[in-house]
């Protein structure tokens, strides 16, 4: 089942907007978050230091959401996944929980002229697209 938020994100994917991410912000728009892109297969711990404001984060592999956890502002507390991934979603705290949206969604980023928005779902879409075109990627 498709569900119909539409979340708006800034892409952190540089080293800066990896290590600065949404510190000292003192609000966030509810449809709104930060999507990180790492350049590799990690398990990057996150933290609250400098952050204004509670976050749940999701922790995604290729697309699909291994874990959400919370970010407590100002806590210098790490949270990590447990495994390794290469992206990172945060958005305000109770977002996920609201849509219902869980570890095991995928999520698909789209991009028109003037907006990045994130689409979720249950099934991982570019897998549905190649099973749909068949003998062309075995």
């Amino acid at each position: 089942m498709e569900h119909d938020p539409k979340l708006y994100v800034e892409i952190a994917d540089t080293p800066k907007t990896l290590a600065y991410g949404l510190m000292n912000r003192k609000d966030l728009d509810y449809n709104s978050g930060m999507l990180f892109i790492f350049p590799e297969y990690e398990d990057h711990p996150f933290w609250g230091k400098n952050t204004l404001i509670h976050l749940d984060i999701a922790f995604i592999k290729d697309n699909k959401i291994l874990k959400i956890s919370n970010i407590k502002k100002e806590c210098l507390d790490r949270v990590s996944c447990g495994e390794k991934y290469n992206m990172a979603l945060e958005v305000n705290r109770g977002y996920f929980g609201n849509w219902k949206i869980l570890p095991g969604y995928h999520i698909c980023l789209h991009q028109n002229e003037k907006d990045k928005f994130i689409k979720f779902s249950k099934k991982n879409k570019i897998h549905k697209f190649l099973q749909s075109v068949p003998g062309q990627f075995k």
